[in-house]
């Protein structure tokens, strides 16, 4: 018993020190950020994606040497990230308001074999596994985009957010898929 209270006692104390962290650097690096970023949507997302990967890095007791360093970095990184996807390729390129060429129907087999609907049965359970682990604000526009076929002027006006923002939470979402879904790609592709 005395083992487990001090387990209980460390986790206790990272999960101090972690709250204490991002309480006292969560203003300063969003401020950072805003600075590079004009939408300031992006600019929280881009935060929380840093927060995220530094809060698992720190509960894994990962050495960091430089916690400030290790922030100012991360977000550095990510803003480069958003203006590499910006330059390369257009959102509206990948997008379409069609059907036919929406990004979940262009996953699923049009088969009506067993195998295809097995096949289609596990993608379903892959991206609802998947969707759960998005922030909530990706999940539900990539939802009522994507799956509840609203446009983004409907999913702008039931929410009261603006279309950019709403793009671009989409397009994080679908870069968060992607990367959470790689080994469903890659079995899709190699049967091909």
């Amino acid at each position: 018993m005395e083992t487990v209270s001090i387990s209980n006692s460390v986790a206790n104390e990272r999960n101090r020190q972690l709250n204490n962290v991002v309480r006292e650097q969560s203003p300063k690096l969003l401020n950072f950020i805003r600075k590079q970023i004009d939408d300031a949507n992006d600019a929280e997302d881009i935060l929380q994606d840093v927060l995220s990967g530094f809060s698992l890095q720190f509960m894994a007791d990962d050495p960091i040497n430089s916690v400030t360093g290790w922030l100012y970095r991360a977000a550095r990184n990510r803003i480069v990230d958003v203006f590499r996807r910006k330059k390369t390729t257009s959102f509206s390129d990948l997008e379409s308001d069609s059907d036919d060429n929406s990004f979940l129907n262009s996953i699923f087999s049009e088969g009506e074999s067993p195998e295809d609907e097995l096949w289609n049965a596990e993608i379903s359970t892959a991206i609802r596994t998947a969707l759960d682990q998005l922030p909530a604000e990706q999940k539900e526009v990539f939802i009522l985009h994507e799956i509840e076929g609203l446009s983004y002027s409907e999913i702008s006006q039931l929410t009261g957010e603006t279309i950019s923002a709403l793009t671009s939470r989409k397009r994080y979402a679908i870069g968060r898929l992607q990367m959470l879904l790689t080994d469903l790609y890659d079995d899709l592709n190699t049967d091909n």
